[in-house]
């Protein structure tokens, strides 16, 4: 479960990361582009946040099913191995098993706060993301119909993303336009911004 969300922690920060390059790469046209960059960025900035947005519910929806199935399988496994090795010692280590027994008490706990710290932040998710996923806590029955929806949502976010590119090429072409232009009315060929 920790693998899991270290590895979205970790596509959240190579999305930021590319935010952040993009946005350098806009900020160097500043200078000349005081018209436009405004524009320019508002709109970048808005198809990086959809972007991200997007990752994060699809990546949500996608592991959603695989962590609770996998939690509850290790819950199941280490409580068997527990009683496994409380029943295979008992009568030869009744101190040893109180021991383990106490530890097993403070590795329950430890498990129950941690699963109710998931539920936590798995409800503050649904709601942070529009409540689009609310009806995946309420029961697992539906969960086959919620995953036709999110196919046909994947389709709408595939074609938003092939737009937003498109505007993106639409823009640096434009910005490749204005400093052609201002290549032409600057003298001799300097730079605009010499």
């Amino acid at each position: 479960m920790t693998s899991k969300l270290d590895q979205i922690e970790q596509i959240l920060a190579q999305t930021d990361l590319q935010q952040q390059t993009h946005a350098e790469k806009i900020a160097s046209f500043e200078a000349f582009l005081d018209r436009f960059a405004e524009a320019t960025e508002r709109r970048l900035a808005a198809n990086d946040r959809f972007a991200a947005e997007t990752d994060k519910r699809l990546a949500a929806l996608e592991s959603f099913t695989e962590k609770m199935a996998m939690q509850q399988q290790a819950h199941e496994q280490a409580h068997a191995e527990a009683i496994a090795r409380i029943d295979a010692r008992l009568d030869r280590f009744a101190e040893e098993t109180e021991r383990r027994l106490a530890a097993n008490d403070r590795v329950a706990a430890e498990t129950e706060r941690r699963v109710a710290d998931l539920e936590i932040a798995l409800k503050n998710f649904t709601e942070q993301t529009d409540r689009r996923l609310a009806g995946l806590e309420t029961s697992m029955d539906n969960l086959s119909r919620q995953v036709d929806n999110t196919a046909r949502t994947v389709d709408a976010v595939g074609l938003t993303l092939e737009n937003s590119i498109r505007q993106a090429d639409r823009d640096r072409a434009q910005i490749n336009r204005i400093w052609e232009y201002l290549m032409r009315q600057t003298p001799n060929g300097d730079s605009p911004t010499s």
